[in-house]
């Protein structure tokens, strides 16, 4: 027996209607999620709402790339950046900026974060992936700060969306970095700094002044992963 188009859209709405009737009530479905899970997921959209984008592996890049050159929006590439390190490479196009990162694997066992915090706020959770760490403090149910750190290695990259941001070179504790400052007090402004003796690369991004963000920043420092 062959199936035609039109018996398989006559039976679409019986299989439907089986689907739905073979389900449980609504009110049999509900279901409490764990405290720590409602953590995670409250961390994870909050870090989703700025405009730091962090990518680990190297076949996430790898994607990123064939997207942008697939866009016919290939990027060009900051001599500059690129004379500053070896480990780390700016590239940027009409909308975004990219760090992408080169060189072998690097091995941290340090957990850094900042020591000074802007009044009010505090650390809401803590994401710890493999060479990443991911803190996020929060100030309310409205303000947060995220903190990233991740090695520069191959593959590694973090992608920003300046928007209508100003970005200007800074410094932190002898470190190259950009910090891209929003003039609009509710948009993330965003300070990226690599620091060459360590291979690791920091991030910040938050609604914050830059006198904020660079005392935040300064005040990084690293204790043993393992505590």
């Amino acid at each position: 027996m062959n199936l035609t188009d039109s018996m398989l859209s006559g039976a679409a709405p019986l299989a439907r209607e089986m689907l739905l009737t073979s389900l449980p009530e609504p009110e049999k479905c509900r279901h409490v999620f764990s405290r720590r899970f409602r953590r995670r997921m409250n961390a994870l959209i909050r870090r989703q709402k700025h405009p730091v984008a962090c990518r680990a592996a190297q076949r996430a890049a790898a994607i990123l790339l064939a997207a942008l050159i697939g866009a016919g929006a290939w990027l060009a590439l900051d001599a500059n950046a690129r004379a500053a390190c070896f480990r780390w490479l700016k590239e940027r196009n009409k909308t975004d900026t990219v760090y992408r990162f080169r060189g072998g694997d690097v091995k941290n066992d340090r957990l850094y974060r900042p020591a000074w915090l802007p009044e009010g706020y505090e650390e809401q959770s803590i994401i710890l992936d493999p060479g990443i760490t991911d803190i996020i403090y929060s100030c309310g149910k409205e303000k947060s700060i995220l903190f990233v750190c991740m090695p520069m290695q191959q593959g590694g990259a973090i992608g920003i969306d300046p928007d209508t941001a100003k970005e200007q070179s800074i410094q932190i504790n002898g470190n190259p970095g950009t910090l891209y400052l929003e003039s609009d007090p509710d948009k993330d402004s965003v300070l990226v700094w690599f620091d060459d003796r360590t291979n690791l690369s920091f991030s910040i991004s938050a609604c914050l002044s830059k006198r904020d963000l660079l005392h935040m920043a300064r005040s990084v420092s690293s204790s043993d992963a393992t505590k």
